[in-house]
């Protein structure tokens, strides 16, 4: 994977690297945590950025603001600079936060980060629904038109929720990003992600190693293929969602897991392999999807927990 371009041109999906930096749990989780080092974790930022990490996303959500305060540590810290990363800001309405809250946070980020723009400013489903899609879409609009963000990305959404964003949008979006995982696959069941391909967005996967759950249930056909190519059951993972891809969202805060989720962008797994791992489901029953506006079922899972649902 190549560095992008100085000159921040259009941004393909083939100039960033496919392993890019989730940020929950950086300082704290839902409410900052005191007890957590940030100096180290702004470190373990420092180094995967400086191995090789390109894109990072984050909100000033997390932790109160603390998580978005420790990448910025980290990127000053590493041997790269704002500019050669690929930044996505989420805007969440957590919480209940006002409008207007959410909006101010745009500029209360570039100033942080100490950057003019950033590369994208993702939305919620829910945020379109709550506030409205025609007045996100409009204070998006004016975002992209005074240069805060090159371009827009959503999260959590249905196909018809996705589509009607890619129209409004058009070439402006970047990506969608879901919970997708070698255990969670029903946004691909359901046809999310080929609604992603067939309008050529990005999908970008969270809780893609499900916080080691998956790891710990040792699969079988994981643990064949770790055997196989000689690397760990998390690589594989990662090797196989590079392989379909997507971007996969981790945050390790060890040098040698970041080591090890770095080098499965290196891990070459054969077609037949890919495929069985496409083919897998878990001996689940999946649940129902709850939407983004949609009444509430009490047999509906959240789309946002289900990486949580076992």
């Amino acid at each position: 994977m190549k560095w992008l371009c100085k000159a921040r041109e259009v941004i393909k999906v083939d100039e960033i690297n496919p392993v890019g930096l989730g940020t929950w749990g950086l300082g704290g989780y839902r409410e900052a945590d005191p007890s957590v080092d940030a100096d180290s974790q702004a470190g373990a930022v420092a180094y995967a950025i400086s191995g090789g990490v390109n894109y990072v996303e984050t909100t000033l959500w997390y932790a109160q603001g603390r998580s978005a305060q420790i990448l910025a540590d980290g990127i000053v810290r590493s041997d790269r600079k704002a500019s050669d990363l690929f930044i996505s800001q989420s805007l969440y309405d957590n919480d209940g936060i006002s409008f207007e809250g959410m909006c101010a946070e745009v500029d209360t980020f570039r100033q942080l980060l100490s950057v003019d723009s950033v590369d994208s400013l993702l939305v919620t489903a829910s945020s379109l629904h709550r506030y409205g899609f025609q007045r996100v879409s409009d204070f998006l609009d004016a975002q992209l038109a005074r240069g805060a963000t090159r371009f827009v990305s959503i999260t959590n959404a249905s196909i018809a929720t996705t589509q009607a964003f890619v129209d409004r949008f058009g070439a402006r979006v970047f990506g969608h990003e879901i919970p997708f995982n070698f255990e969670i696959r029903d946004l691909e069941d359901t046809g999310v992600i080929g609604c992603n391909a067939r309008n050529a967005i990005a999908t970008i996967a969270y809780q893609p190693l499900r916080r080691n759950r998956t790891a710990a249930r040792n699969w079988p056909l994981l643990v064949q293929l770790a055997d196989k190519y000689n690397i760990t059951q998390n690589q594989v993972v990662l090797a196989w969602i590079v392989a379909r891809g997507f971007i996969a969202l981790v945050k390790s805060q060890t040098h040698d897991h970041i080591d090890q989720n770095l080098a499965s962008q290196s891990v070459f797994l054969e077609e037949q392999d890919i495929q069985r791992l496409n083919d897998w489901r878990p001996d689940y029953v999946s649940p129902k999807v709850r939407w983004a506006g949609d009444p509430h079922d009490e047999i509906a899972v959240p789309v946002t927990q289900l990486p949580n649902v076992f």
